[in-house]
């Protein structure tokens, strides 16, 4: 699915999950610590001081808020930016994920959930939610 407005094209297939997460970055035997920004059932969108290569194998662990309970999830990094802050050099970068169980996608469903009720969510028409459905909203 493409969408324009004005020069921006969104051509996420996923709809994601805005979300500041504390997690743990696992690059073979390195782990560092990392913020899940953004969350889907087929991929996630990270912030780290490590800049890992396109391509590279990585594992992320993290803990439910309010459930406690705990998701790992493998993937590939298909894109990343480094940038400067404050807080020094801060690489973000998206991991696609290789495959999801169906309990780790019901605890990114469980997070969804949370979320959703916190805060009302606006969703395209015909994107795809984190538990697989399209969206309904006109």
């Amino acid at each position: 699915m493409t969408r324009s407005t004005g020069a921006i094209q969104d051509r996420r297939a996923y709809w994601r999950l805005p979300t500041f997460l504390p997690c743990v970055l696992r690059l073979g035997e390195d782990s560092y610590s990392a913020f899940l920004l953004e969350l889907s059932s087929n991929g996630a969108f990270l912030s780290s001081v490590c800049n890992p290569q396109r391509g590279c194998p990585v594992s992320i662990s993290l803990e439910i808020p309010e459930s406690g309970k705990k998701i790992s999830l493998a993937g590939h990094v298909i894109r990343g930016t480094r940038g400067t802050s404050t807080h020094g050099e801060i690489c973000r970068f998206a991991v696609r994920f290789n495959r999801v169980t169906p309990d780790s996608l019901q605890l990114i469903k469980t997070l969804s959930d949370q979320a959703e009720a916190r805060t009302p969510v606006k969703q395209e028409r015909g994107k795809q939610r984190v538990d697989g459905s399209r969206s309904r909203n006109p």
